[in-house]
């Protein structure tokens, strides 16, 4: 992925404020409101974890592709990906709020598999 095409401005907790995409050959970036309901629970995990539970419990001051998550799923292969779903089980004993959170989680693990396949070239 070329990430000089995605710029991603975060301006106040749960609320992305501007999702630019630059397209090939269009003139203007442009803003896709159809997806504001996906675009914002992905910056809730986000937040979650730069910010919240995950920035309390596991960060180092470290890069996230540094930080544990991401070095103990490059020596156990689908270490991520188990978390992820222990936290989707989880969340189903759940409801409201620890739900949500329970889930922002598994996204995050999702994510530091995908994290972890772009590090190792995959």
């Amino acid at each position: 992925m070329d990430t000089d095409n995605y710029r991603l401005s975060i301006m106040g907790r749960a609320k992305l404020k501007e999702l630019v995409i630059k397209i090939p050959d269009a003139d203007e970036p442009c803003i896709d409101a159809q997806y504001d309901s996906l675009s914002e629970v992905l910056l809730d995990a986000y937040l979650q974890v730069a910010y919240g539970k995950g920035d309390e419990r596991h960060a180092t001051d470290e890069p996230f592709e540094q930080q544990n998550m991401i070095q103990i799923n490059k020596i156990h292969t689908g270490h991520c990906l188990g978390q992820a779903s222990k936290k989707i089980t989880e969340s189903t004993r759940l409801s409201g709020d620890a739900k949500e959170r329970e889930l922002l989680g598994a996204i995050a693990y999702i994510a530091g598999e995908i994290v972890t396949m772009r590090l190792e070239g995959e």
